[in-house]
Order: structure tokens, then C-alpha cells, then sequence
């Protein structure tokens, strides 16, 4: 058997193989006689015509293809071995030459991440800041989640709610539909600003019954899609009853009503805490943008685009799931809606895709140059965590939680916040010294690809 090596770009190897003749010829025999055992051949029994017979009704390529099931298998795995290949991904047979028979395969390698002197990285840190204004805030808006609706025979006044009938349509001519809803119910405040903003001020004085007309603008916020944007729509809307929106107290009774809290200020300490783990995350995701952005001049990442293929896979996976989800929409629908082919949508997620799979890898790098793991108690600690949000059901889903499977997604999960946490820690300058090397092979585990950049 004749090798012959040629290393690609992007992480992969193109292994071109002459197999000996006679090899080909035996596995040629044998596959002729696994066909005449499949049909009937007449004047012979299913398995005895012979190799002439079999090249007569189903011609010399069939036998190849037939062939090539196994002896491209065989190969394949020989010329690893023979060239000391070791693939990342299951190579691919991309060429098959006949006269004589030579069989090309193109496999992927581990993708190579140069860290560099990522340690010497440095980026600005602004600390996130949870203002009481932001906990009176939400306060209010539990508060006004907590309202009743009474019924009432009056006209629409500000503070109100109405269920109404709308129906809007843009005016610029093409009779587009913006919204069509009956028996919606609005809130018309001051801050209100659905469906459109100035839409309550419209509303006011209506009684059950009263019809109304007119326009107002979408405006340009960044709330609306690019594609509405600037628009005017044309409203009209019935009212089809009137209701006294009633606020309660902002009091311990109030608190006990939310949740397992006694008083008021127990309440707000859990708001508190709560917008502040909200904040540190979202600041974090925000600093970590620009710590890889400033990486790129650093760490050199090399993959095989085959990689890149599977990563686009999964985000067409988790776009058609959230198709699904939001609005029982399948692919095939979103795609003809919006005259897209599958190809160019995955083409438009190719940038997301790529950078998504750079992080990951860099992240996977940087657990091994870090030296972090997560040890079983702290998978423990994170599934008891987990069980007290269930309350009285966490009988039911504790063996889910307690399964392999489950404690593997909860050590990724751990490992990827760890592996973000050193990261930022490393670019403000404020990460431990690495400890001094040693033999000890590092923990195999590497972070979630799929969450390693909103964690």
C-alpha cells in the first residue's frame, strides 16, 4: 500500500492512497459475492454465480461501491497508523480514483490555540453599581404586577387599564398589518408604550363602545425591528370595557403576597441581591467582549472547518428551536417567509458561529494553562443549590439531577464560569500565580461551547 501525506491548511491532512492491487481484487471477489447473495440471478442460486455473472448484470462500479464499504474503512485506518495521524474528527473519503484504485481522504486535526502571553493582557474594569433607584424600581414594578382590575362604568382616565379591539396598519401604502388584536388589555400610563409610544394618551376618554382612529409614528428605538423603524402606522380601536387599575401598599403585606418573605425590607435586601448577581453578569459579559477583542493580537487559534460546520449545525438546531418556542413557526416557514434558502441562513451565522467557537476554544486553552477544575463537592453544592429551588417537588427531580449525565452538564457549566472568571480576573490584573508545572495531566474537561459567551 502506497501513502502519500500532504499537510493542509486550517488543521487538516489530505492522506492519498494506492492500495495493492491484489488487495482490491480480493475485496472485489467478496463483494460480488455479498450482491449475488442479495438478488436473484437466474440458472443460479442466490450466492453461487460467479464474479463474470455479477460484473454482467451490475457492471464493475457497482462492485467498487460495494467494495469500498469496507476497504475504504480498512484503509482509512491503516494510513492513520502507517502516517501517525490522529484525528480530531472522523476524516471524510473525498476522492476515489480508478485503474488503478486510489482513495483520498481529507482529516481534520485538533485545532492548535497558541494562548501567547495572553497574562499580560490588560483591560480597563468598571465595577457595576446597583443604585437604590434601581431597587425601588423593581419594587414598583412587583408592585404594579400585584394590581387588580375592577370593572368600571366611566371613561378611560391615565392610570387606567382597557381591554381594547386594535387593528394597525402602515400608511406608507403597502396596507402592511402591524397589529391586529381583540380584547387586548392595555395599560395606559404615562410610561406606557405599547403598542406604540403615545398610544395611552390616544386612548383616554374612550367609554365602552367609542371607536377612534388616527396615526402615530413607531419612532426609532432600538425596541422595534430595523424594518419598522420610522414607520407610521394607522390605528383604530374599539373599547370594550374600562378598568380601575388598583395598586396595593407597598408594605410587608405586599412582600408576604411575592414570596417567602416577612417583611418589606426583606424583600428589597432579595431585589437587592438579585439585581446585583444581574449586574456583575451582565458586566462581566460586557468586559469579557472587549478582553477578546484585545486577545485577537495575542492568541493565534487554528481549526478545521469541519468544526466550524458542526458549530453551524447547533446554531441552526437552537434558531429552529426558538422558532418553535416563540412563535410555533417551523424553519421551512421562516425560511419561505423570508426567501431564504437554508444554505444562506447558515451563511449568515457564520461570523457568530466562528466567534463562538474561537472563544470556546480559547476558554478550553485556558482551563489547562490555568490549572482549573471543579471537584465533586462542588457539583454537589451546585445540584443542592438547585433542588431547594423545586421546594416541595424536589423529591421528584432529584435523581435527574444525581444522574451522570446531569452532574456532567452542571461540571461544564461550573468549569465554563470558572474558566470566564480567571479570564477577567487575568485581564484586570488581579489572577493568582500559576502554580509551578508539573507532570500531572490536566483535567479533560473542557468548558461548554454553547454557553461560554453569555455566562
Amino acid at each position: 500500500m502506497q501513502i502519500e501525506r500532504e499537510d493542509l491548511p486550517n488543521r487538516q491532512v489530505k492522506l492519498t492512497v494506492t492500495p495493492d492491487d491484489e488487495r482490491v481484487q480480493k475485496e472485489m471477489k467478496a463483494a460480488a459475492k455479498r450482491i449475488s447473495k442479495r438478488y436473484d440471478i437466474q440458472g443460479f442460486r442466490r450466492g453461487k454465480a460467479p464474479y463474470r455473472i455479477i460484473a454482467q448484470y451490475f457492471g464493475e462500479e457497482a462492485i467498487l461501491e460495494e467494495a469500498l464499504d469496507t476497504l475504504s474503512q480498512s484503509v482509512y485506518r491503516e494510513a492513520l497508523e502507517a502516517e501517525e495521524v490522529e484525528p480530531f474528527m472522523m476524516g471524510a473519503l473525498v476522492d476515489v480514483a480508478t485503474d488503478p484504485l486510489v482513495l483520498t481522504y481529507r482529516i481534520p486535526l485538533r485545532p492548535d490555540v497558541d494562548l501567547g502571553d495572553y497574562r499580560s493582557v490588560r483591560v480597563p474594569y468598571e465595577a457595576p453599581e446597583v443604585t437604590e433607584e434601581m431597587v425601588e424600581s423593581e419594587l414598583e414594578t412587583l408592585q404594579r404586577e400585584q394590581a387588580t382590575l375592577e370593572t368600571v362604568e366611566r371613561a378611560v382616565e391615565m392610570g387606567d387599564a382597557a381591554a381594547l379591539d386594535i387593528h394597525g396598519t402602515f400608511t406608507d401604502g403597502d396596507e402592511e398589518e402591524f397589529i391586529h388584536q381583540h380584547d387586548i388589555r392595555v395599560l395606559i400610563t404615562e410610561e406606557a408604550t405599547y403598542p406604540v409610544p403615545g398610544f395611552p394618551d390616544q386612548i383616554v376618554g374612550m367609554t365602552v363602545g367609542d371607536e377612534r382612529a388616527f396615526d402615530l409614528p413607531i419612532g426609532d428605538s432600538d425596541e422595534y425591528d430595523e424594518a419598522i423603524r420610522g414607520r407610521t402606522v394607522h390605528f383604530e380601536v374599539t373599547c370594550k370595557e374600562v378598568f380601575d387599575f388598583s395598586v396595593p401598599d407597598l408594605d410587608d403585606e405586599l412582600a408576604q403576597s411575592i414570596g417567602d418573605f416577612d417583611t418589606l425590607d426583606e424583600l428589597r435586601e432579595h431585589i437587592r441581591d438579585t439585581l446585583t448577581e444581574q449586574a456583575r453578569r451582565d458586566a462581566r459579559s460586557a468586559y469579557l467582549d472587549k478582553v477578546y477583542e484585545e486577545l485577537k493580537g495575542v492568541v493565534t487559534i487554528v481549526y478545521p472547518p469541519e468544526m466550524l460546520a458542526d458549530e453551524l449545525d447547533d446554531m441552526v438546531e437552537e434558531f429552529k428551536g426558538r422558532l418553535e418556542q416563540q412563535g410555533n413557526l417551523t424553519l421551512d416557514d421562516y425560511l419561505k417567509v423570508n426567501d431564504l434558502t437554508e444554505e444562506e441562513l447558515r451563511s449568515s451565522f457564520e461570523e457568530a458561529a466562528d466567534m463562538r467557537l474561537r472563544r470556546a476554544l480559547l476558554l478550553s486553552a485556558l482551563v489547562d494553562a490555568e490549572g482549573l477544575a471543579v471537584s465533586e463537592e462542588e457539583v454537589d453544592d451546585e445540584i443542592q443549590t438547585r433542588l431547594l429551588s423545586f421546594g416541595s417537588s424536589a423529591s421528584l427531580v432529584s435523581q435527574i439531577l444525581n444522574s451522570d449525565a446531569y452532574k456532567n452538564d452542571i461540571r461544564m457549566q461550573l468549569l465554563t464560569d470558572k474558566a470566564l472568571d480567571r479570564l477577567a480576573a487575568v485581564a484586570r490584573g488581579e489572577a493568582p500565580e500559576l502554580p509551578a508545572e508539573t507532570d500531572d495531566e490536566p483535567d479533560s474537561a473542557q468548558p461548554d461551547s454553547a454557553n461560554s459567551e453569555d455566562e
